[in-house]
């Protein structure tokens, strides 16, 4: 739908864009696009925004001197180095990280593409 908004606003003649700008449905087309988009915005900006309870939004923290920073790096690196690692079971026998994806060279090697045997009977 946005691509046909997209023609309609842009068009090619004169005649379509003059019709476009005295309120054709193009320009309503436009109008709508822009005030979702707005919407989304402000959603996003409600999500991840600093807002606090009565909806006001809230002045990031001030920072004056790195040493304020250090309980929070603390903080992070002992979580990190304190964890506890997976048992073998609770792993399921996988080591390692196990969200990589697979390439499609391995895909296709698993599939046999590659297999010489296969290829051997064609001239």
């Amino acid at each position: 739908t946005r691509a046909l908004c997209l023609r309609r606003i842009v068009g090619t003649n004169a005649s379509s864009l003059q019709n476009s700008a005295q309120g054709s449905s193009g320009v309503r087309c436009f109008s709508s696009n822009y005030e979702w988009r707005k919407k989304q915005l402000e959603k996003i900006e409600r999500k991840f925004g600093a807002v606090g309870w009565d909806g006001v939004y809230l002045d990031p923290p001030k920072i004056d001197d790195e040493d304020e920073l250090q309980p929070m790096w603390k903080g992070m690196e002992s979580r990190v180095k304190n964890r506890r690692p997976r048992t073998r079971a609770e792993t399921g026998g996988k080591t390692g990280r196990t969200n990589i994806k697979k390439t499609d060279e391995e895909m296709w090697l698993k599939e046999g593409l590659y297999d010489e045997n296969k290829h051997k009977d064609k001239p």
